[in-house]
């Protein structure tokens, strides 16, 4: 019998309905129907909810207004219009006055502290009285120039010597024929606003880039906790992460989980004093390589599998990307007094199946993995799956892999490098 689901329109949930409880027909203004409009209309509500909750999650769909807070509290602010600021004594900018009549012991009050003159596209707002008197052919002004909100400019510039006429007061058009605003210095602007999509992507970029804050203390701790061998800080992504491995994950068959969750649990709570906006990172194990290793040769010798899981362990550290190949190999038996003639191939463990590497000579484990050696054989027949490079089944290789305590195992994609840090 199918189920019912919200998410279908609503003529299918009614077909549903009808075909689950064998109706003929389900009219208008039935109580099946009046039901089945009122829970779908609700599921639309909890939805639209839901989906605004999610958006207000990420930079990239949150409200402006929240970015912009957001961005004011990580000091980084959105840039807007605002202009150029300059004093009388600058001489940036002046006032030329052209009386119908002279008149010696005229004072005129042309414009107030804080008034706003529009000319052209821009916008001059005053932070002194601008008084005129007879005494003064030129009135220098105090102020701030920007470009008019409505004009979304990329860059424009007021030249030397440029000239605008203002409006005059009323009250003033008896004595002032012509009030002329003149530019005497070269005044440049950018954008008046920056775009939201520009913000949202600069603000991004920053987050991503930011050092976390307090490192060398959140260092000195991971190093004091216990059961934790290595681990290493990916400032790459955001927020920060700190990959850590524990001392049971490199040897234990069963992958201890409780031990390896202990380590992550102590660590967050001694790092808790410091997880702010300004250092934030989230603590998670680093990935796991299950995999073994097939020998092959004419020689007679015994290889243990902890000898060589303590090998490995010895040369490998997180944030180092590590080759696992026949020369490592060969290292390790030759300090064992074996000079033999062999050759190697690696095989991924994945939900039970052995499967061989996509690279059968060589393994690589990357800056956020560590080896995990289940089994060292000799000279084995491995079955391989059944057309196993010929089929779509080969794929996952390529992909992530997902083993049975859901650790990833990527596609060998090269990584960036990021910073280390081994007890």
């Amino acid at each position: 019998m199918s189920l019912l689901n919200l998410e279908e329109s609503k003529a299918e949930i009614l077909s549903k309905i009808q075909q689950n409880l064998n109706l003929t027909d389900i009219k208008d203004g039935s109580y099946i129907k009046t039901l089945a409009d009122g829970l779908y209309n609700f599921n639309e509500i909890i939805r639209e909810e839901v989906n605004n909750d999610i958006n207000e999650l990420y930079l990239e769909t949150a409200d402006i207004d929240k970015v912009e807070r957001f961005g004011i509290s990580k000091g980084i602010p959105r840039i807007k219009n605002n202009g150029n600021s300059f004093n009388h004594k600058s001489q940036k900018v002046f006032l030329l006055v052209d009386l119908y009549r002279e008149n010696k012991d005229l004072e005129l009050l042309l414009f107030s502290k804080g008034d706003e003159i529009y000319f052209d596209i821009f916008i001059l707002t005053l932070y002194e009285d601008v008084v005129y008197t007879s005494l003064l052919d030129k009135l220098f002004i105090t102020g701030n120039i920007r470009l008019n909100d409505s004009f979304n400019l990329s860059f424009n510039t007021l030249v030397k010597d440029k000239e605008f006429q203002l409006q005059i007061k009323e009250s003033q058009k008896n004595l002032i024929k012509h009030l002329t605003l003149v530019i005497n210095d070269t005044i440049s602007f950018t954008s008046i606003q920056e775009d939201e999509t520009s913000y949202r992507t600069r603000l991004k970029t920053a987050l991503l880039t930011e050092n976390i804050s307090e490192e060398t203390y959140i260092k000195s701790v991971l190093a004091s906790v216990p059961y934790v061998y290595n681990y290493y800080i990916n400032k790459d992504v955001y927020p920060h992460e700190i990959n850590l491995v524990s001392e049971f994950m490199y040897n234990t068959e069963s992958y201890d989980s409780v031990m390896e969750s202990f380590a992550i649990f102590i660590s967050e709570n001694m790092l808790r004093d410091i997880k702010s906006f300004s250092s934030n990172f989230e603590i998670k194990k680093a990935e796991r390589v299950k995999f073994f290793i097939n020998i092959k040769t004419t020689n007679e010798f015994t290889i243990y599998l902890e000898d060589i899981r303590s090998f490995i362990k010895s040369f490998h550290y997180l944030g180092s990307k590590m080759f696992i190949d026949k020369t490592f190999i060969e290292g390790f038996l030759q300090s064992k007094g074996y000079d033999i003639n062999f050759e190697v191939e690696f095989y991924l463990e994945y939900k039970g199946i052995r499967v061989l590497n996509n690279t059968p000579d060589i393994l690589v484990i990357h800056e956020n993995q560590f080896p995990h050696l289940t089994s060292v054989e000799v000279n084995s027949e491995i079955p391989l799956i059944n057309n196993l490079y010929e089929s779509d089944s080969y794929e996952f290789l390529n992909e992530d892999i997902v083993d049975e305590n859901t650790e990833t195992v990527p596609g060998f994609i090269e990584s960036p490098p990021v910073e280390i840090a081994t007890k």
